[in-house]
């Protein structure tokens, strides 16, 4: 191994990283905005309107537009969860061996825009700035450390000749 090699992690670190609704990077993501109802700053989502509250926790589909859709949640806390498409169509999107990405498409990422206009529902940051949450960026830096440190070691272990004269 070069020293070269270091920073070269694999597509399948990437994937890993960014995981998916159970694991890595997106179900720490979906963890915050839908079971601490908290936006990428770390702010408590804002209270959801009265009269949507009371509609999403009955289950009036038709005050709340979703007729003929299933609803995944009736919690009268914002959990940016009304019939689950959100937190489902966050999904890794290309990986290759220098990185990854991951988001929404179509009308998911329309969703995804309108909420952080909307309040304080940012789920990720959409200003050009900061993108994640304190936590979530801790995260991809320490699994970076870990996997670059275990390149480091298995480095250092190769052998190096120097020949004199």
């Amino acid at each position: 191994m070069n020293a070269s090699d270091i920073p070269i992690l694999g597509k399948k670190f990437w994937l890993n990283l960014i995981g998916n609704q159970r694991k890595g990077l997106i179900e720490k993501i979906i963890d915050r905005f839908q079971k601490q109802s908290r936006n990428y700053k770390g702010e408590p989502f804002a209270p959801y309107a009265k009269s949507y509250a009371e509609a999403k926790g009955s289950g009036d589909k038709e005050a709340l537009g979703i007729k003929g859709l299933n609803q995944a949640s009736k919690s009268t806390t914002p959990d940016m969860t009304l019939t689950g498409l959100l937190y489902r169509g966050l999904k890794p999107q290309t990986a290759d061996d220098n990185g990854g990405s991951f988001g929404w498409v179509g009308p998911n990422a329309e969703k995804v825009q309108w909420l952080h206009d909307h309040k304080n529902y940012q789920i990720i940051g959409l200003d050009g700035g900061k993108v994640l949450s304190d936590a979530e960026e801790s995260y991809i830096e320490s699994e970076l450390a870990k996997a670059i440190g275990k390149k480091i070691d298995k480095w250092a272990k190769d052998n190096i000749n120097i020949n004199l004269g």
